[in-house]
Parts: C-alpha cells; structure tokens; sequence
C-alpha cells in the first residue's frame, strides 16, 4: 500500500499561506465528516441541506447559494433526499415562483440523530485539537462570516 505524503514535509514553503493550510484543513475536515456520515447513507452536501432546513422551510435557491452549490446540483440532490422521504419541496405561498424546502418527519429524525453525532464526534473530526480550541475556532469563524456580511450585504454568498 502506498502511504500518502504529508505535503507539510513535501512543500513546507507552500503552507507558508495560511490560506493554503485552510484549504487543506478543510478538506481533512471534510473527509473526516464524510466517514461519520457513511451510517446515514447522505452525502456531506445531502447533510448540509438537511442541517440549513431543519429550523423550518428555506428557499431552495438561497440554500443553493450558501452552500455554494449549482443550481442543477442542487435539483439533483434534493430529488434524492425526496425520494428516499428525507425532504419535500412546496411553494412559497407569498412568492409561487419559490420552492422551499422542508423537512419530513423522518428528515428530522435523520438530521437529529447525525446532528448528535457529529457533536459526539467532533473530536474525531477535527483530531488532535482540543474541544475547547474546536468551540474557539467555531467562534472565529462565526465572526468572520458576520463581518463579511455586514461588509459585502450584496454577496453572492449570501
């Protein structure tokens, strides 16, 4: 079998960025969220859905965007979540041009018990830091996202 390098040791002048080391953290972490995933037979992208519908119907375009997802991926995943019973789509009543997407009971059950889960195994996920660096950098990253914001309030990401 053959060991993948670690890139810190193959190109160190590299992750001189600290943007650099972000995006490769990410996606360790996103790997890592994969596996936890696997029992649930959803996708990272399929859980993110299920995660930012969860508190009640969100417009399926503007869940598209912050989850920087196309507009034809996005059609493609959530066609599965309906299928398999996880998620329904209904019209906005006050715009019938939207489709907003909500969860079924057995959606919510689902996301429930990964949303469990993946508090359980955060530890895993996001080896060898601590918890308390975890919740730190889940803080960080709260503040930058309202900085961007409040900064940008006609983003595309929004």
């Amino acid at each position: 079998m053959n060991k993948a390098r670690n890139p810190l040791e193959l190109a160190p002048r590299m992750f001189e960025s600290y943007v650099l080391l972000f995006h490769v953290v990410t996606r360790i972490i996103d790997r890592r969220f994969a596996k936890e995933l696997r029992p649930y037979h959803v996708t990272n992208r399929q859980a993110w859905i299920m995660l930012a519908t969860e508190q009640g119907p969100y417009n399926q375009a503007t869940v598209a965007r912050i989850l920087d997802v196309s507009t034809n991926q996005m059609v493609v995943e959530v066609e599965k979540l309906e299928r398999r019973g996880l998620i329904k789509r209904i019209r906005n009543p006050e715009n019938r041009r939207e489709m907003l997407l909500e969860l079924t009971v057995k959606g919510k059950q689902l996301a429930a018990k990964y949303r469990s889960h993946m508090h359980a195994s955060r530890a895993r996920i996001f080896s060898p830091a601590r918890i308390q660096d975890i919740d730190h950098n889940t803080e960080v990253a709260k503040d930058i996202i309202n900085d961007y914001y409040r900064r940008h309030a006609d983003s595309d990401l929004r």
